[in-house]
């Protein structure tokens, strides 16, 4: 008897340790995500060009990545339209922005195409998988 209460207090003990941390990981994780929105995020100068036919998606994913406090300088349309959503680095060969902003928002495909007289860190491009990246674009209703 006193052994089967010590084994069902190590089980609840342990799943009490385990639910405390993934707590906290969660809790660490959030911190960090809030660290970086006020940081290094206000410090990146984005593009947002539709490259779709949707109509308004760039002034939508602008709308979004200001609330996540990056710095959108300024929204249109591509030249050509694409399959796949991009973010491309125009300024740090170490593609530290692209990668960072790539993260941020989960979109598989970097590339890098360095302009030194341009003012824009990052161009993110919006292809025809965005629904996949942003299912929220769509849906939207708040904007400025």
């Amino acid at each position: 008897m006193k052994r089967r209460l010590l084994i069902l207090f190590v089980i609840l003990a342990s799943l009490f340790f385990l639910v405390l941390g993934v707590s906290s990981y969660k809790g660490i994780k959030k911190r960090k995500r809030e660290k970086l929105k006020y940081t290094l995020n206000k410090k990146i100068r984005v593009e947002v060009l539709n490259g779709t036919d949707v109509p308004d998606l760039a002034r939508r994913l602008t709308y979004v990545m200001r609330r996540d406090s990056f710095d959108v300088l300024i929204y249109g349309n591509s030249k050509t339209k694409l399959e796949k959503t991009v973010v491309v680095e125009r300024r740090d060969s170490s593609m530290r922005y692209s990668s960072h902003v790539a993260k941020w928002y989960g979109i598989k495909y970097k590339t890098i195409e360095i302009d030194p007289d341009h003012i824009i860190d990052v161009s993110v491009v919006i292809g025809a998988d965005y629904k996949k990246i942003f299912p929220y674009l769509d849906t939207l209703k708040a904007m400025y």
